[in-house]
């Protein structure tokens, strides 16, 4: 289970390990959203994965939409870890890193997640603070030293920056898995900063209207109809006089 943050490499873990063959659990999957299951199995006094047993790792278990009232952040909360750790005492906890400067600036450049992250509670940060980098930073700083108490002698625990070389061969001698691909996915587009972007954490291709190439106001897909109705207008004001 990937325990470290949205925009630090869950998306490039999650092919990586697809691609050797794992069945990864990323953000959402067909049965929900994957942390909405985790809770709610743990709220009912069932095992964290219960219903989860055909996949062979949780890439991405955080959801964040507080305007549909979903928040749930398992990677980042120690005593569901600490529950998980009780329940599966084999599975193994990722902690993949990334300078926070960075990973900062992707949240803020990923659609509204850091506004949704503001408008959230998240462990570590309350509702309302991380509006600054600096409180970003801190919050980041702290889980990462969090789970580096709590489960840096663990032998199933693995940590590394994703952005290190060696991040491939460290996951793989921590799967034993042949990881066949590496690489970056998932690039957050700076533009979307001001264009809205995405609404989950997990996508890549932008909004349904702007994947299906469909435009607002009077665009160049619109010109035609416009040019149709103003000859009309004309016609008709014509007529009239």
């Amino acid at each position: 289970m990937v325990v470290g943050f949205p925009k630090t490499g869950t998306t490039t873990i999650t092919r990586a390990l697809s691609t050797a063959g794992w069945r990864t659990a990323h953000w959402r999957i067909n049965e929900g959203f994957v942390g909405i299951l985790i809770q709610a199995n743990i709220e009912a006094g069932r095992p964290a994965f219960a219903g989860l047993e055909r996949y062979d790792a949780v890439t991405q278990a955080d959801v964040c939409l507080p305007g549909r009232g979903l928040n749930f952040w398992p990677n980042l909360d120690l005593t569901v870890l600490d529950t998980i750790r009780r329940d599966y005492p084999d599975c193994l906890f990722i902690l993949n890193t990334r300078d926070p400067a960075k990973t900062i600036a992707s949240m803020r450049g990923w659609g509204r997640l850091h506004r949704r992250i503001m408008l959230a509670e998240v462990p570590g940060l309350p509702k309302g603070c991380g509006r600054s980098d600096a409180e970003l930073e801190r919050w980041i700083q702290a889980h990462y030293a969090a789970v580096r108490l709590r489960f840096g002698v663990d032998p199933r625990f693995v940590e590394f920056d994703i952005e290190d070389p060696a991040a491939r061969d460290i996951l793989a001698a921590a799967t034993g898995l042949d990881l066949v691909w590496w690489g970056r996915a998932n690039r957050t587009n700076l533009a979307r900063q001001s264009t809205g972007g995405t609404q989950g954490s997990s996508g890549g291709s932008g909004s349904r209207i702007a994947r299906k190439g469909k435009t607002s106001g009077v665009g160049p897909n619109r010109r035609p109809a416009m040019l149709r109705w103003l000859k009309r207008l004309m016609k008709r004001n014509k007529t009239v006089r």
